[in-house]
């Protein structure tokens, strides 16, 4: 896409280009590169809160599904089944004992269903450690996913990681855990590292499925996809790095570092 234009001739009394007259050509097209590139990114940060709207957007609607196939259809048949177990309790005690089990274990499960959702949204363990919350986070992406999980965390990491960074840490591995879910076909085994080095909390979680390139990162973040850039963006807001990297032949790592205390 052309923008504009730059004419150059040379002076009327001279035949050829002086070399001063290069020297702020080339600063003119420089600083008309610089002046695009910050347009640029100006126009890519304008982009920022709409993605991180529609990726909130995309949470929110994803936790109202759980609920609904969850809570909501265990609430809207309790009154059901408690109404029947009032009018039979006398005629019928073998079968209302059974409902009034049933109703029993329907509770325990929607109760442990809660517990689960709370704790992926705020773990209350992160205000103070950082390894039990992690290493339940890996058990239920195991159990949901049933891929093979490797786990290893720095015994002395609980108490090096600042609360900030610990819930910013959990945040992105449960988001790299949730792009293997999605994204990561004919993955079968996830490894998840942090330790603690060079006043360094260094993290990675590497999957051994398809992989990407990065024709298809471009087009993913074209299409809306903000997953990577909101890693990186909360692990930079504390000070510390993050890379995505394709392996030779299959699989993707996360990985990256936070500064300790």
């Amino acid at each position: 896409m052309r923008v504009g234009l730059l004419a150059l001739g040379k002076r009327a009394d001279e035949e050829i280009f002086h070399t001063r007259d290069l020297e702020i050509i080339e600063l003119i097209a420089q600083q008309a590169a610089l002046f695009l590139l910050t347009a640029q990114q100006i126009e890519r940060l304008r982009e920022v809160p709409r993605r991180v709207t529609e990726a909130q957007e995309r949470e929110r609607f994803k936790l109202a599904q759980e609920l609904h196939d969850t809570i909501q259809q265990f609430l809207g048949r309790l009154p059901f089944y408690l109404q029947v177990s009032r009018t039979s309790v006398r005629t019928r005690p073998e079968q209302t004992e059974a409902l009034l089990q049933r109703c029993i274990a329907d509770v325990e499960r929607a109760a442990q269903t809660v517990r689960q959702i709370r704790g992926e949204l705020a773990p209350i363990q992160l205000e103070s450690k950082l390894t039990q919350p992690l290493v339940e986070l890996l058990e239920r992406f195991r159990t949901r996913t049933g891929l093979a999980v490797q786990v290893e965390i720095a015994a002395d990491i609980d108490a090096k990681l600042a609360p900030v960074a610990r819930h910013a840490l959990y945040r992105v591995i449960q988001q790299a855990l949730d792009n293997v879910d999605v994204h990561a076909h004919g993955a079968s085994r996830v490894d998840v590292t942090v330790r603690s080095a060079d006043r360094q909390a260094q993290f990675s979680i590497t999957d051994d499925g398809r992989g990407f390139t990065e024709a298809e990162r471009a087009q993913a973040e074209a299409a809306g996809h903000f997953g990577l850039r909101s890693m990186q963006a909360r692990i930079h807001s504390l000070g510390g790095e993050l890379t995505v990297t394709p392996g030779q032949n299959r699989g993707v790592t996360v990985s990256g570092w936070l500064p300790l205390g």
